[in-house]
């Protein structure tokens, strides 16, 4: 075995392809041959987890003949793996931004199996469509991939591992020690079922409910690791990306020994533009997704905005239990319609984020004439209390005002046409909804811009009407929402504002 693996004292893996499948043929027959080596193998690959992906694995890619190929691991792939084996036992997340074809989600897999294998781990594996999860045969999918690495494996190692080739299901793969690794697809649930060593978020910026996602991974793993081509600015990925929360390895195509200049041009030359700035450089300049609004232009309608001290105030409320929401806003002496501020909750009950904007109003919008408008689900009891979100906001002086969001004055119909109309519409050479350009109203520019923004088609081609529900930019828009179809269309139909019937309250 020492004469194998040592060559003046140092451990040496064939690198070239030809000398490794020679180096792997030897070195497992030997072990067939010498009991003592099969456990000197197992104790090797235990300490060095390059050892076990340089004799061990295969991957595979269909552009190349032959397509199965040594997983021999370039310098950059080494120090990949390595940080990903080390984040798992540290507990610590990390964010991968990737060119596309970089191999990265091929080693995150290789590490599970690694761990899985050595040190009865359990993990789970996501995507966003059940059929990139799992589909029998089809190689682009988690757990095919998973499969076809532990194929090539002796079956001695296996059994040393405690593993039976028999215990492999549809997205899961187990021992009988309980030790897993499982699949799932995106969901509001994802992964609440269980507790993992790590769980891996393949494409994770394409996820229409990422940030509930994200949130439910909380509770279910420490280790965490999203990873993505880039798909706009507008979504979680991109803000976790950019929120300074969370470890980040970049792995951008000039480290891939394979991808040189002449193969750059070339890329150029045949791929669209936002193909390039998404697939290839990184590049978060691309849209996330078509907005549910359109027209918002943020040169146009995102300006600093000066609270007018004699208008009333326009609150809208949304009553998420792990996000609520108010969004604050005035009409001017033109009608214009002004977007002035944005408090959003995190992981706060309604008693506690109702607090905490009275305070804030005490502090910044004291003495201003208040209209309260929300969600008709606010009606019903919540938040473990046998008071509604309504009644518990107006014992701390919000009086909020609601009409049911499924007739054809507050459907999303209505919200649209009311919006956009808006948007469209110039007062003065200024647009009739205007958005403070603060740091707090940043999260609904965005979601103008796209990150509140309809789904993706399914596999039919039918795209749903409604926009997505991603438990981060749809509550400050619900909110807006709420504001829209309760005061506008009553604007509309009676130019004098003032005699509107809705309630006026105070803090």
């Amino acid at each position: 075995m020492e004469q194998l693996l040592k060559r003046d004292n140092q451990q040496v893996i064939p690198k070239d392809t030809k000398e490794n499948l020679i180096f792997r043929i030897d070195f497992f027959n030997y072990c067939e041959q010498h009991i003592e080596s099969k456990f000197a193998a197992i104790a090797l690959f235990k300490k060095d987890i390059i050892a076990f992906f340089d004799i061990c694995l295969f991957t595979y890619d269909p552009r190349k003949k032959p397509a199965d190929i040594p997983f021999i691991l370039y310098d950059y792939q080494e120090e990949y793996a390595l940080e990903i084996n080390q984040a798992i036992i540290n507990g610590e997340s990390v964010l991968t931004e990737k060119s596309r074809d970089m191999g990265t989600t091929w080693i995150i897999l290789g590490v599970f199996l690694y761990r899985w294998l050595f040190f009865d781990e359990n993990f789970l594996a996501g995507s966003r469509k059940e059929e990139l999860v799992d589909r029998i045969g089809d190689l682009d999918t988690l757990f095919e991939r998973l499969r076809y690495m532990i194929r090539v494996l002796p079956d001695w190692l296996l059994r040393m591992c405690g593993f039976d080739r028999r215990n492999s299901g549809y997205m899961k793969i187990f021992k009988l020690n309980g030790a897993s690794i499982t699949g799932e697809s995106m969901n509001d649930n994802f992964s609440r079922q269980g507790r993992y060593n790590a769980i891996l978020l393949d494409e994770f910026a394409f996820w229409d409910c990422a940030e509930l996602v994200w949130r439910a991974c909380g509770d279910s793993a420490k280790c965490k690791l999203p990873i993505s081509t880039p798909n706009g600015s507008l979504n979680t990925f991109a803000r976790l990306r950019k929120s300074g929360q969370i470890k980040v390895k970049t792995l951008l195509w000039r480290v891939h020994p394979e991808k040189t200049e002449e193969w750059y041009r070339q890329e150029v030359a045949k791929r669209p533009t936002k193909d390039i700035a998404q697939e290839i450089d990184i590049n978060y300049t691309a849209s996330a997704g078509k907005p549910f609004y359109g027209g918002f232009i943020r040169g146009l309608h995102s300006r600093k905005i000066e609270v007018i001290k004699d208008r009333e105030l326009l609150l809208g409320w949304d009553y998420g239990y792990h996000k609520p929401c108010c969004v604050v806003s005035q009409i001017d002496s033109k009608g214009r319609w002004n977007i002035l501020d944005c408090l959003l909750g995190e992981d706060e009950i309604i008693d506690a984020f109702g607090e905490r904007v009275k305070t804030y109003f005490n502090l910044y919008y004291k003495d201003f004439i208040l209209r309260n408008y929300g969600d008709p689900a606010g009606e019903q009891e919540s938040d473990k209390s046998k008071k509604t979100s309504a009644q518990i906001l107006s014992e701390i002086g919000f009086k909020v005002i609601s009409i049911p969001s499924n007739t054809n004055k507050a459907n999303y119909d209505a919200r649209k046409s009311i919006i956009e109309k808006k948007l469209k519409t110039i007062i003065d050479g200024v647009p009739a909804l205007c958005v403070n350009d603060t740091p707090a109203n940043q999260i609904i520019i965005e979601g103008f811009e796209g990150g509140y923004h309809y789904p993706e088609a399914n596999n039919d081609g039918f795209i749903d009407e409604r926009p997505v529900e991603d438990g981060y930019y749809e509550h400050p828009f619900n909110a807006l929402e709420y504001i829209a179809v309760n005061v506008f269309k009553a604007v509309e139909s009676n130019k004098n504002f003032v005699k509107t019937r809705h309630p006026k309250g105070r803090v």
